[in-house]
């Protein structure tokens, strides 16, 4: 005979880790939904600082949310990573992005400008993160180990052989 009380735990979890992945991919969907609905008449960047670019697509995205949410959380939130474009600085390495279209998305325009300008984004909630191309995707998990302690005894064990003499029976 089967004991369901144990069965039960297991599929509460299975329950929650779907209704956690379902919440993470509407809470995706609310920036790219923001993005996608406004519509610009007419984009024209000609050698535009990719600060520039990014400060265009909010202020745009900002101009046309209908203010639900409340006058202070207007818009989406784009960040655009320190490392992609220092501020105050135009080093040569700063992306200069050059391209004209007519009534086109936010969404669409950011894709063309990440790609023009070899970046990539991110959609976090409400939340777009503008990150290198090569930046790794999903969380980076660091991990240390200590290899000097046993490095040191296999060196200790072997370092007769090392020499050309016979091991040391250690």
């Amino acid at each position: 005979m089967i004991d369901f009380r144990l069965c039960a735990y297991p599929v509460a979890l299975a329950v929650l880790a779907l209704t956690v992945g379902n919440l993470r991919a509407q809470d995706t969907n609310v920036a790219a939904k923001s993005l996608e609905r406004v519509k610009v008449p007419e984009v024209d960047f000609r050698e535009a600082n990719i600060r520039d670019v990014v400060r265009f697509i909010k202020d745009k995205s900002s101009q046309s949310d209908d203010g639900e949410k409340g006058e202070q959380n207007k818009g989406v939130n784009l960040i655009l990573r320190p490392d992609v474009a220092k501020d105050g600085e135009d080093t040569g390495n700063t992306p200069r992005i050059t391209f004209q279209a007519r009534n086109i998305s936010l969404l669409e325009t950011l894709k063309i400008v990440t790609e023009l300008a070899n970046l990539k984004y991110r959609i976090q909630g409400n939340v777009v993160m503008i990150v290198p191309k090569d930046a790794p995707d999903g969380e980076v998990i660091h991990k240390m180990y200590d290899v000097q302690s046993s490095f040191g005894q296999s060196i200790d064990k072997y370092k007769d052989e090392l020499r050309g003499g016979a091991p040391s029976g250690k």
